[in-house]
């Protein structure tokens, strides 16, 4: 905890005089993927009764373009009510925050996680590894640390906003009015600010009103990569060269039993091979029968990788029914247990002809080879969650939404694809499939459902919807954007600066249906940082 007040203080003591030459401290971030594709899409999300709002965001995210080089003391305080996800959204605004503030000797302990004991204890590993500088707070619920107005943070973010976090957000406000205050809630997840909590909150998701999610760099890099391969089969020889970076030696011998690197080689050229992934909580059964249906009428063998907590049920005589006459002569069921490195593996006849499905369920996979299964699998997949869709859809996948009964999860579901402009009767086909619909009693989807779900995804696929709308959020639904761009905007507003950057803002909001509005904001905005 004394470490944390003395970089606070002494950085809020630097920062004041750093402001006073605001130019000296800017420079031009590279990498920031502000293009004219990006304004274009912006100019045209400006609509409907909330234009304003969305301007203001869509400005946020254009203050992305640069980096602040100085003092820059940023708490984070992430907690946790569901596990390393609710954590993840914490580390990922910090990792946000570097982008704009990057990393420097002198201020290398600014951007800071602060968390709450209970958290650090139960996944202590997330802060361990997130390459940013920690303080773990007493107690379940902790107050915020007693600071002096003059020597605290300059911002501090809760992220996600839980009920374990009201204590913080309720005594912040005794940081003072030198501190800016937000919080962000869980995607699609609409909660008011705790009664007597300081500063504002914003709702994460893809709805209009909402502020966006979590896009990564390196997964758009790869939808960027397969856009320029017209070709199908190229298409899928390119995906599946990414299976060799995959690091789990169960996984890999769970996909290829013998000679894994060549085998994993073998599969990547040879045009017959199928590789789907999943990301889901207790609906394995369900995806690999829906992609029995989308690969019916092919003779290949097809393998199904799925991380889930609850492994794969066992196959009883109806599914097997179903599978035989699907053309699914086999499955040969693999599980990995990565908790203790343990791998079974049973293979059954389904008394039909034809393929063999492979069905691999893990309980657990590292994040580095999730984002290898997204890259190298076909372009249906399914996902639950935060992370998993982000990602999901940050690559362009055509994304089979687990929902599971939350009304936060119900919402975002819906905002995922009512915004993607996925048409009614495809919304529905794949919300039978939901957990939503799982009640006691309630006959649970049969072949009917999975067949009008693979019909739909086809469909989506087939339009490219969810690949288009990849595109459209990135643009205009990037969070880390937001938050960056967002906290360097008002840094800026304390300088000489602010003058000048209101009348080119207030220009831009003359023509928000412009492009060029956008790009010209972006050019005055570079012309900021003093020679480099």
């Amino acid at each position: 905890m004394g470490d944390f007040k003395a970089n606070s203080a002494q950085a809020r003591e630097e920062l004041a005089e750093e402001r006073t030459t605001p130019r000296k401290y800017l420079r031009k971030r590279a990498g920031s993927w502000l293009d004219d594709a990006v304004f274009k899409q912006m100019a045209g999300s400006v609509q409907g009764f909330n234009r304003a709002k969305i301007l203001e965001r869509l400005i946020d995210q254009l203050y992305s373009c640069l980096e602040w080089t100085g003092r820059a003391p940023i708490a984070v305080f992430t907690h946790e009510a569901q596990g390393k996800g609710d954590l993840m959204l914490g580390v990922k605004t910090a990792d946000a925050l570097r982008e704009n503030f990057p990393r420097t000797e002198a201020n290398k302990n600014d951007i800071t996680l602060l968390t709450a004991g209970s958290a650090f204890k139960k996944e202590p590993g997330v802060f361990q590894n997130s390459g940013h500088p920690f303080t773990v707070l007493d107690g379940a619920a902790p107050e915020a640390p007693s600071l002096d107005p003059d020597k605290a943070p300059t911002h501090a973010v809760v992220a996600p906003q839980l009920a374990a976090t009201k204590n913080f957000q309720q005594s912040v406000g005794k940081w003072g009015s030198g501190s800016t205050v937000s919080a962000m809630t869980e995607y699609s997840k609409k909660e008011r600010l705790p009664i007597n909590a300081a500063g504002t909150n914003h709702t994460t998701g893809l709805d209009s009103d909402e502020v966006g999610i979590t896009f990564n760099a390196d997964v758009r890099a790869y939808k960027r990569r397969q856009d320029t391969i017209p070709d199908e089969k190229d298409k899928r020889a390119d995906r599946l060269k990414d299976l060799q970076a995959l690091k789990s030696p169960d996984l890999l011998t769970a996909l290829f039993p013998e000679d894994q690197e060549q085998a994993a080689k073998a599969y990547a050229a040879a045009v017959t091979s199928r590789l789907y992934f999943a990301y889901s909580n207790k609906s394995a059964m369900r995806f690999a029968l829906t992609v029995a249906e989308l690969e019916r009428d092919n003779d290949n063998d097809v393998h199904v990788v799925q991380s889930s907590p609850q492994l794969m049920p066992k196959l009883d005589e109806a599914a097997k029914r179903e599978l035989a006459n699907l053309g699914v002569a086999r499955v040969r069921l693999v599980e990995v247990n990565s908790k203790n490195s343990s791998t079974t593996t049973e293979v059954e006849d389904t008394g039909g002809t034809g393929k063999t499905m492979h069905w691999i369920t893990t309980n657990g996979v590292p994040h580095d080879d999730m984002l290898t299964l997204i890259k190298a699998s076909e372009p249906i997949m399914m996902t639950t969650g935060n992370q998993s869709t982000s990602e999901a859809l940050s690559a362009g996948k055509t994304i089979l939404y687990e929902s599971i009964g939350m009304q936060q999860s119900m919402d975002f579901r819906k905002s995922l694809y009512g915004t993607a402009g996925v048409k009614a009767q495809d919304i529905e086909a794949i919300a039978a499939l939901s957990r939503d619909r799982d009640q006691r009693k309630a006959q649970p989807p049969g072949q009917p459902e999975f067949k009008a779900a693979a019909g739909a995804l086809r469909t989506m696929e087939a339009t490219d919807t969810m690949g288009a709308f990849s595109d459209r959020a990135a643009a205009t639904k990037d969070l880390g954007r937001w938050i960056g761009g967002r906290h360097l905007r008002d840094y800026l507003m304390e300088t000489e600066l602010s003058t000048d950057l209101r009348k080119a803002e207030e220009q831009l909001s003359k023509e928000p249906g412009k492009s060029e509005a956008y790009r010209s904001f972006v050019e005055h905005l570079l012309k900021l940082p003093d020679s480099q």
